[in-house]
This record gives structure tokens, sequence and C-alpha cells, in this order.
């Protein structure tokens, strides 16, 4: 059975493993020293992820899902030996985590779309100055072409 501790400090790896809060952060969050914190990551060996250049949000959010995904198979939900039956605070776990993971989604597919709109904007603003440039052409050489009719008047 999973305690409320366990919880807790499943959270806290989670956190310290995510690559932004220190232990000094977490310490007032989940109520334990900073000391106790760190006897217990050195004991667990958790490891901090190697940092990733700003920018590769891509990344970023694949190691949160693939952290969060790790804690849910830590949650032993399974069948057959060894398999640990859920109780109220598992399945709440499991459903936070179900929901970060949803939220990890639509954060994911706002970012794609507001590439792509900017991505298309680029292309529009491109696309504008080739054509402004192709009009100015035309008029240049439209006008080029009167003159050299006026100065061939025809004959007669």
């Amino acid at each position: 059975m999973i305690t409320r501790a366990t919880e807790r400090w499943m959270a806290a790896r989670a956190l310290y493993e995510s690559e932004r809060p220190t232990l000094e952060q977490i310490a007032p969050l989940c109520g334990w020293s900073v000391a106790t914190i760190k006897a217990r990551a050195k004991r667990e060996d958790w490891r901090r992820p190697e940092p990733v250049a700003a920018g590769k949000v891509e990344a970023r959010v694949a190691r949160v899902i693939n952290g969060l995904l790790g804690e849910i198979e830590a949650l032993g939900i399974g069948t057959g030996e060894g398999a640990v039956g859920l109780d109220k605070a598992r399945i709440e776990a499991i459903s936070a985590l179900m929901r970060t993971l949803e939220k990890i989604g639509d954060i994911t597919r706002e970012n794609e779309e507001a590439k792509a709109k900017e991505k298309q904007t680029k292309r529009d603003a491109d696309m504008a100055g080739f054509l402004k440039r192709i009009d100015e052409r035309i008029v240049e050489l439209a006008t080029g072409y009167a003159r050299e009719l006026v100065r061939r008047k025809p004959s007669g």
C-alpha cells in the first residue's frame, strides 16, 4: 500500500529529477529538511537530468513525459504474482499523473500550432515582399516601354 509519505517522496523525486527545482526549493513544499531530502536522494541515487539548451522544449517535454510514465509504472499496476492492489491513494496518484500528461499534450499541441502560425505568417510576409518587388518591376518595365513608344512616334 502506498502511504501519503510515499506519495510525497515520489513527488519530491519527480520534482528533483525534472531539472528545475533545487533541494532548497523542494524542502518547504514537502515539509522535510534539505538534509533529509539530500540523504534520501543519495540513498536512492536520484539523478539530475543533463542541462538542456533553452529552446529545446521538445526534449524537455519528452523527458518530463518519460519521468511521469516511469512514475505510473512504478505504481506497480499489473496482474499476476507481485501485483499490488489499487487503493484510493494509488488511483488518485495515477489520475493526477494522467491529468499532468494530458496537460503536457495540450501545451505541446498549442506550441506546435503557434509555431505553425508563426511560420505561415513569415511565409506570407516573404510572399508579400516578393509580390511587391514583382509589381514594382512590372511598373518599371511598363514605364520604360511607354517611354520607348513615345520616343518612336509612328510616322504619318
